[in-house]
């Protein structure tokens, strides 16, 4: 080891110069002399605060100090000198980025390697020319009455791991602009709970081979890391898209749900029985994006659709795993071999070994369980081995890694020759690594204790992720453990990962090849059909108590339970509904209804609907009624007549059953569908006046308030203004006492139209933003598009119709994309304003305004409108 490199917790300086590559090109010369006098200056600046330079790239320097203090003054000074440099007349001033972070990192042969050195070089390149950037680690280090620093807050460095927190050192009025982090790039790519490791080459070549190609397929067999490869590459051009979205299949079953899980990941809200291919077609046309879809090769007749997707949307790439080509006419190939590994027989050094990318990952790993464990001549041949028996698969490798915990390398040498090799039974005709992977998946499983044995299978009945609370309910029964316990020690040993969601809560997933092992050992244990028993069963508890919960103050947040937890709704319908036993599936029939219909999964009340009915038990008349009102649900949503049958009888069948709450919710839509679809207005009074009678009698608030809505609509209807606001005005009396803020954003909109048909704009104009901003904050995009047509009205006798007509079109186009219809109450409102609008800008600067409009999306909209 040079005895002059500090080691253990040490500060790294990593430097480079902005716009450097177009310097080069323009003058090479002069950027050769400039580059010399940087070097010049940074060595001086480093060694004079008692840095190190261990390492240059050219356009840049890498050091490395023992104290952060030192490194901060290092990075002050240089700054500062390349400032005062008189350049020549030709050459504009050099500006260097600088980032600092502290950390541990292991020193071999004069150069440093690990996380930490990524962190840096992370940190270094979300900066900007002139600017000097600091981790927490760092900041913590320094002492703050003789170094000025600009807190910047939590960014998403593109290394995709946590936030990291980042200081700006110097002068606290600078300005620079935003950081160049994953914060600041539109998407959804995930954080990774562990760090990127070795494919330096395959991630240069694929950040220059995918924006020169619409698509770009990432082909191999499973555990390759194909997935970790391509959300890198993604990360790494985050800011050469407007926006980078990653589209998760591994949870899709068949081919035609491909184009709605786009949908949902680039954050279309699914209301109607639209065609999903035209939506996301329209939400891309115009925008530059790239596309990550992850784990096609289960989905391949989905290949058209996304061929037609790159035929519509010009400026659309996309990227995607699989493990083979999707062959359409825009593909290019990228096949993904297992990572390089030791070449057999060896006799390389430690540090030869120590640079192989698999032998680099291994030691990483094993980090993450051992943090002392090291790389030396003890072990390095047992771990080049290990990585050799696992082909260079990288899942294999780190399973095997998580293993240092209990065993030494030579240990799980030993125990891989011994014979944990080539699954006995597997198919004849897989790749020989998928085989040892599996192989290496039974090898884990066979490290368990009898009850994580048997909690490891059991949580397969789980599609899509798991809650500790569902995995204590469904599986732990008749296991001497709790959830905790045991899931942190399937955790520890890689078998299943943990994250938590959206809302802060544990959610327990697996790697798609370990689920599809413990599915097989859940069925050969014999214990299959009871865990899917238990899962419908549980799944059916959930439905019923959100029905209730959908109906108060934490509506949000259940709406997002559901939507989470749809995966596991679906399987334990397509069990229990198909041919098994069917009552916890009509209970979650029963159950979803609000979810489904507000949420526009028509499709799933399709699917299960006619099924339901079907299977209707005769001995529980509740359930029954339950079953029909989902079924009058989905017949409204579409405004299909049957809608007004099947109200009418899940009323008479809740009456039957007792059950006055449900029976008075079911009479007031029967109501809104005699009003609606048949025209009969009068059947609709007689409806809604015994549905709102009985729902006050039973104290069913949440029922009444619902009545009280769709009467004052009725009211304004046909004019009847003055009873239409105070009907309207105790509905959101009630809404508000409920806590149901879908209802208190409907009610407020429409007393907001019934305000200016009374001659009152302004408490028009107040009650719809309060409406609109109610609406936005819960994603309730439907009741957004209304009041921002509404919004619309008032702006036009603001003076400003150009704004007005910009949010109809905005409006317009997510009615169109979306499929949703406006009720017929509001029909009318809506071609008043349009007209309104209209004649106030002429058709020229109407329709150009409202084309303008239609391309920003709700969101954009909603700010447009906030700003006027």
């Amino acid at each position: 080891m040079n005895a002059l490199l500090p080691s253990g917790t040490v500060t790294f300086l990593f430097s480079d110069i902005e716009g450097s590559t177009a310097r080069w090109e323009r003058n090479r010369d002069a950027m050769s002399e400039a580059v010399r006098r940087h070097d010049q200056i940074s060595a001086s600046a480093i060694d004079a605060a008692g840095g190190i330079v261990f390492k240059t790239t050219g356009d840049g320097c890498c050091a490395v100090f023992s104290r952060a203090g030192a490194a901060v003054a290092a990075a002050l000074t240089l700054r500062d000198r390349l400032a005062q440099e008189p350049w020549a007349a030709d050459a504009d001033p050099l500006l260097v980025r600088i980032g600092i972070h502290t950390g541990s990192a292991e020193e071999r042969g004069g150069d440093y390697f690990g996380p930490t050195l990524n962190r840096t070089a992370r940190l270094m390149s979300a900066g900007h020319g002139g600017q000097i950037l600091i981790s927490e680690s760092t900041h913590q280090l320094l002492d703050q009455d003789t170094v000025h620093v600009r807190d910047l807050g939590q960014h998403r460095l593109r290394d995709l791991l946590r936030p990291e927190h980042i200081y700006q050192v110097g002068d606290p009025r600078e300005r620079y602009p935003p950081l160049r982090t994953l914060d600041e790039g539109a998407g959804n790519l995930p954080i990774q709970v562990t760090p990127f490791v070795g494919r330096e080459d395959d991630l240069r070549a694929l950040t220059s081979l995918v924006p020169l190609h619409r698509l770009v397929t990432l082909t191999g067999p499973g555990g390759t890391g194909k997935t970790r490869l391509a959300l890198q590459t993604a990360a790494e051009l985050v800011d050469q898209y407007e926006a980078v979205y990653f589209v998760g299949l591994s949870r899709i079953r068949e081919p035609e749900d491909v184009v709605p899980a786009i949908a949902d990941a680039i954050g279309l809200q699914r209301q109607s029985t639209a065609n999903p291919h035209d939506v996301v077609l329209a939400s891309l046309a115009t925008r530059r994006c790239l596309l990550l879809l992850d784990n096609f090769e289960h989905v391949m007749p989905a290949a058209a659709p996304v061929g037609s997707l790159l035929d519509g949307a010009p400026d659309v790439s996309v990227l995607v795993t699989s493990r083979e080509l999707l062959r359409l006419r825009a593909e290019q190939n990228y096949p993904v071999a297992p990572m390089e590994t030791p070449l057999a027989p060896s006799d390389a050094t430690v540090e030869e070994l120590a640079a192989v990318e698999s032998v680099r990952l291994f030691v990483d790993r094993a980090r993450a369980v051992r943090p002392d464990f090291t790389l030396d001549t003890g072990n390095a041949q047992d771990v080049a081995a290990i990585c050799r028996r696992l082909d260079g698969l990288p899942l294999a490798i780190e399973l095997a890694a998580a293993r240092v915990r209990l065993f030494g390398p030579a240990e799980l040498r030993s125990a891989l020759t011994a014979g944990l090799g080539v699954l006995t039974g597997g198919p004849v005709d897989a790749p020989q690594r998928q085989r040892t992977l599996l192989d290496t998946v039974r090898w884990s499983y066979e490290l368990l204790d009898p009850t994580e044995m048997s909690l490891f299978r059991r949580m397969a009945v789980f599609v899509g992720g798991r809650s500790l609370e569902a995995v204590a309910a469904v599986c732990l029964p008749g296991l001497d453990s709790d959830a905790i316990t045991s899931t942190t020690a399937l955790a520890d040993k890689s078998l299943i990962r943990v994250r938590h969601d959206s809302a802060g809560e544990t959610r327990l997933d697996m790697l798609e090849t370990i689920h599809g092992f413990a599915r097989a050992e859940l069925q050969a244990s014999g214990e299959l059909a009871e865990m899917q028993h238990r899962h419908a069963q549980y799944f059916a508890d959930v439905a019923e108590r959100a029905e209730a919960e959908l109906r108060g103050s934490e509506q949000t947040e259940w709406m997002a339970r559901l939507e989470q937890e749809r995966p596991n709704f679906e399987a334990a319908l397509e069990w229990s509904l198909g041919g098994n036993s069917s009552l916890p599936g009509l209970r979650i029939v029963a159950g979803l209804r609000d979810f489904w219909f507000y949420q526009g999964h028509y499709r799933v009340m399709s699917q299960w609907a006619d099924p339901a009915m079907a299977l209707l038990p005769d001995d529980d008349p509740g359930l029954q009624a339950g079953v029909l009102l989902t079924a009058g649900f989905h017949a409204y949503g579409k405004y299909r007549d049957d809608a007004v049958d099947l109200f009418d009888r899940s009323a008479a069948l809740y009456e039957q059953a007792g059950d006055d709450a449900h029976r008075a919710l079911a009479l007031v839509w029967a109501a809104g569908a005699h009003e609606i679809l048949d025209a009969d207005l009068d059947a609709a009074r007689r409806c809604l006046e015994e549905g709102t009678a009985l729902a006050r009698e039973v104290g069913a608030t949440h029922v009444v308030a619902q009545a009280l809505n769709m009467h004052g609509e009725m009211e304004r209807t046909v004019g009847n203004y003055e009873l239409a606001r105070a009907i309207q005005e105790e509905g959101l009396s009630l809404a508000r006492q409920t806590g149901e803020q879908r209802r208190v954003a409907m009610i407020s909109h429409n007393l907001g139209l019934i305000a200016h048909h009374l001659g009152d704009d302004t408490t028009a104009e107040r009650l719809i933003r309060e409406s609109l901003a109610l609406s936005n904050e819960i994603g309730f995009d439907a009741q957004t598009a209304h009041s921002l047509i509404a919004l619309a009205e008032q702006l036009t006798l603001r003076d400003d119709p150009d704004v007005a007509a910009r949010l109809i079109g905005a409006a317009e186009h997510f009615f169109g994309v979306s499929g949703m219809k406006a009720q017929p109450a509001d029909a009318p409102d809506h071609d008043r304003i349009r007209t309104i609008v209209l004649e106030e800008l002429g058709q020229d600067r109407y329709a150009e305004a409202v084309a303008q409009g239609a391309r920003l999306d709700i969101a954009a909209a909603v700010e447009l409108a906030s700003s006027t």
